[in-house]
């Protein structure tokens, strides 16, 4: 995800090589990247049968078709895991609200193909930062997210796990001072019961190496994990996610759930409606 200047929701890259172990176990595999991981275990060639394949839903603007819609681009698609058997179906939006405001908005839904008791699923975001800031979280040490505990070998490339368990709503900051700027990424995330949410230092961003200054090809990578029990198609992750120069004040003031399927995202003259109708997104921007 791009913004204020930089790329700030990031892919971390190949790993030391294509060919060397933290590439295999960490660059590679899901926990590098910013998405929902069923049961800490999902895995997929790279190439051949069983490779994920993204099912286009929906689109807008639709493929060599202009924009019908100036303040919203989104698209919805689908996918499913081989190990676990697992579906799922992600709506990712840019939303503009005027010249000066505009973010992010995410919908992530989650479900194993054979329920089970002990269902769970991680929801993950890699930021581009210094540092990751948590409001009102009382965070303690843990030891979770490791493959002693039945997740895949790339969580064990997580240090200085923290976590708390709770339903509220969560809203993260991801400063950043890179060369002269001065930038952040704040995200929002809906609350929902039965979640942990987590504070990790994964490894540095190889894919930033040749784009910045040496001095940040080594540095860790601020996470954020939220893990829900049960299934998270019904309950999906929502998010919403704002760039902007540290300079600049946050536009966003709250996110919030209206009905079933419809949320509402609050600035401090404006808001913004935003409807899940089956695959199709819709938005309708209300400004003082």
């Amino acid at each position: 995800m791009y913004g204020a200047g930089h790329v700030l929701g990031v892919d971390s890259g190949r790993g030391t090589s294509y060919w060397q172990k933290d590439h295999g176990q960490y660059y590679r595999t899901l926990p590098s990247h910013n998405t929902v991981i069923p049961n800490g275990n999902a895995d997929y060639p790279s190439h051949g049968d069983g490779t994920i394949a993204m099912q286009v839903k929906a689109v807008e603007p639709a493929f060599d078709t202009p924009a019908s819609e100036q303040n919203l681009t989104y698209l919805t698609a689908s996918f499913a895991h081989q190990k676990p058997k697992a579906t799922q179906q992600r709506t990712l939006a840019l939303v503009r609200i005027n010249e000066t405001s505009a973010f992010y908005f995410d919908v992530f839904r989650s479900r194993l193909s054979k329920p089970t008791s002990n269902e769970y699923h991680d929801w993950l975001y890699h930021g581009m930062a210094d540092t990751l800031e948590l409001e009102q979280l009382a965070l303690t040490t843990s030891s979770v997210l490791t493959s002693k505990n039945g997740n895949m070998a790339g969580y064990d490339y997580f240090e200085n796990e923290v976590s708390a368990t709770t339903a509220a709503d969560i809203h993260a900051r991801f400063p950043l001072i890179i060369a002269t700027d001065k930038v952040a990424m704040d995200v929002w995330v809906l609350g929902g019961e039965g979640r942990t949410v987590f504070a990790v230092d994964a490894p540095a961003n190889r894919a930033a190496r040749h784009n910045y200054d040496e001095k940040y090809w080594n540095k860790p990578t601020p996470t954020l994990i939220v893990r829900q029990q049960g299934e998270a198609w019904n309950r999906p992750f929502v998010s919403v996610y704002e760039p902007s120069l540290q300079s600049d004040s946050v536009k966003i003031q709250s996110v919030q759930v209206v009905a079933e399927n419809t949320w509402r995202v609050n600035g401090k003259d404006w808001h913004a409606l935003l409807s899940l109708k089956g695959v199709k997104l819709e938005v309708k921007i209300n400004q003082k």
